[in-house]
């Protein structure tokens, strides 16, 4: 009689091992099969069966579990490290770190997750004992940016884990300009959105670093700067009197007013920056305001293609900011590209795309339309008709109807006048969509 295959038909320890620490494909996983052979009066046949049962029971596991595995091996080897600073913890840390920065799953950052929760802390205990000259720590910066592509990983990193305390102590006169951006780049990521309610110990360093390389030479190294104190000051009093106490206000006004020269991405961080400090710089000049709504629309359509949320509603809300300024306002409706920049943005959306990106896209197109730009109304009955394919979608029904009220409304005052074809290929569009949504129901 043939007795079942034991011990001898399961991979070895060394196969096994390479298994849970590099994560095997399939494939490779057939080849450390084809080297285990059939014990003997086992025909190999039933050995492969036995084989596969196995692989799929046993390492099937693995599988499973693979996608946390390198933030598991990080956490285990940075407590190791924190007891026993070796060379060989060192390399292990180092490896880890280099698989997590270039992943393509970027789902293991999931802040929701326990073993992510548990890496970041760890990865910020890590960072805070390391110096600057650290190979560790710039494999920390490169997986930590990589981790921003997950944006509520983003958001998690911004406003729960706050590495900016960590960063600022990196920023100093003996870094090379590749390492500066580096880090700038990171801090920008890390800094978007950002809330600051006291003064906060770093807060004074990192904004004078910040001006002291805006009024450098050093372009890239300026775009970046200024991008990172606009973050800091946007919606933050702490950050903006800190600001105030580390410079000659009318002298830092006037050579941020220098950089107008510069890329049309240093002009915006201008123009955001002039508009944070109205009270200080006094009125701000209409090609700046005209150069935000330029860049507004691009940077919309970027974020919508990456899905990006959280830029997505940072940009609008600073749009809206702008709205409040009677001047601003004014100066806004003197765009002579809305219609065709927003036609262009409604391409973008179509059936797989995100629904909250078109909830907040709605949100912009809304505020247009009670901005009453010259122009837009003849696009009215294209924003209606992508609006009405929203509604029976959770996470966009709510602007998508906001939309449509309000578009409704701003149409009918203007029917009153001479527009009363307007109104009627609204009115079209609408009849159009709710036969449609009344199908769906």
């Amino acid at each position: 009689m043939v007795t079942s295959p034991g011990v001898a038909d399961c991979p070895s320890d060394s196969q096994a091992s390479a298994v849970a620490v590099g994560g095997v494909s399939p494939v490779e996983g057939m080849a450390i099969a084809s080297d285990i052979r059939a014990p003997t009066g086992v025909a190999p046949n039933q050995a492969a069966l036995s084989w596969n049962l196995s692989w799929s029971c046993s390492l099937g596991g693995i599988f499973k579990m693979d996608k946390y595995h390198q933030m598991k091996g990080f956490v285990s080897s940075a407590l190791e490290y924190a007891r026993h600073k070796t060379e060989k913890t060192f390399n292990t840390l180092q490896r880890y770190l280099q698989i997590l920065g270039v992943t393509s799953d970027l789902s293991i950052f999931d802040p929701g997750s326990s073993i992510a929760a548990e890496f970041y802390v760890s990865l910020h205990e890590l960072m805070a004992g390391l110096e600057s000259r650290s190979g560790l720590m710039w494999s920390a910066i490169s997986t930590l940016h990589h981790a921003c592509r997950n944006p509520s990983a983003r958001v998690a990193l911004i406003h729960t884990y706050k590495y900016t305390p960590i960063l600022t102590k990196l920023l100093g006169s003996h870094l090379i300009q590749e390492k500066r951006l580096r880090v700038l780049q990171l801090l920008q990521e890390l800094t978007y959105g950002i809330k600051i309610s006291w003064q906060e110990a770093h807060l004074p360093q990192l904004i004078t670093t910040l001006t002291q390389w805006i009024e450098g030479n050093e372009k890239d190294v300026v775009g970046l700067a200024l991008g990172v104190l606009v973050n800091l000051c946007y919606k933050n009093l702490p950050a903006v009197y800190t600001l105030m106490r580390s410079v000659d206000s009318k002298q830092f006004l006037r050579t941020i007013l220098k950089l107008q020269g510069d890329n049309i991405n240093t002009r915006v961080q201008v123009c955001k920056l002039l508009i944070i400090l109205e009270h200080i710089s006094g009125e701000i000049p209409d090609s700046e305001i005209l150069n935000f709504v330029n860049m507004t629309y691009s940077t919309l359509g970027n974020a919508f293609k990456s899905v990006d949320v959280y830029h997505l509603k940072h940009v609008v809300d600073f749009f809206l900011d702008v709205q409040t300024n009677i001047h601003s306002r004014s100066v806004l409706l003197k765009y002579e590209k809305y219609v065709g920049d927003t036609s262009r943005l409604l391409e973008l959306v179509n059936s797989s795309s995100e629904p909250e990106c078109v909830s907040v896209l709605f949100e912009f197109l809304e505020s247009l339309v009670m901005l009453q730009v010259p122009g837009l109304s003849s696009i009215y009955p294209d924003i209606v008709k992508e609006a009405m394919n929203w509604i029976p979608t959770n996470m966009a029904c709510t602007k998508s109807l906001q939309l449509i009220c309000t578009v409704a409304m701003e149409t009918r005052k203007q029917a009153c006048g001479s527009q009363e074809a307007l109104w009627l290929r609204v009115l079209e569009q609408l009849d159009h969509g709710l036969s449609v949504s009344c199908r769906i129901l």
